[in-house]
């Protein structure tokens, strides 16, 4: 019990946050070795481009979101595999009509990638994500406000 109440401190600044998601990640960290969480999250991430692929985006995203989460919780949100995740769940964002959400995933990308001299992956990320979102973004915000 102590153990979900604070994974739920830590997991709590999340915006979506709910008991099947506590549920699945306790369940990972009591049935893993701390050593094999990095290879679990690697897993998530895969098994979302999976879904992305067939057109399951739902799905994909709750395996992404499941990913960022156990890489937050394992101090990794500063490296490429984080920023990739951030990239690959911006374009479903995009894809399911959720533009302003994705401009927020992919520039959270880009700032890693930055931090981390990944230029041309920040530049790919700018040009091929982030400048389309935001357009996107922009005219369904002019859209619902007229």
């Amino acid at each position: 019990m102590m153990k979900k109440i604070a994974l739920f401190v830590l997991l709590s600044g999340f915006l979506s946050i709910n008991a099947y998601d506590l549920d699945q990640l306790d369940a990972i960290f009591q049935t893993n070795r701390v050593t094999e969480l990095p290879q679990i999250a690697l897993n998530l991430s895969a098994r979302g481009s999976i879904q992305q692929s067939k057109g399951q985006y739902k799905e994909a995203l709750e395996l992404y979101e499941q990913s960022l989460k156990l890489r937050e919780k394992l101090g990794l949100d500063k490296t490429m595999g984080y920023a990739t995740v951030l990239f690959l769940s911006s374009i479903v964002h995009h894809k399911t009509g959720e533009s302003c959400k994705a401009v927020n995933k992919i520039g959270m990308a880009i700032d890693i990638y930055n931090n981390l001299g990944k230029k041309e992956e920040a530049r790919v990320a700018e040009e091929e994500g982030l400048n389309i979102f935001k357009s996107s973004c922009l005219s369904s915000n002019l859209v619902s406000q007229n």
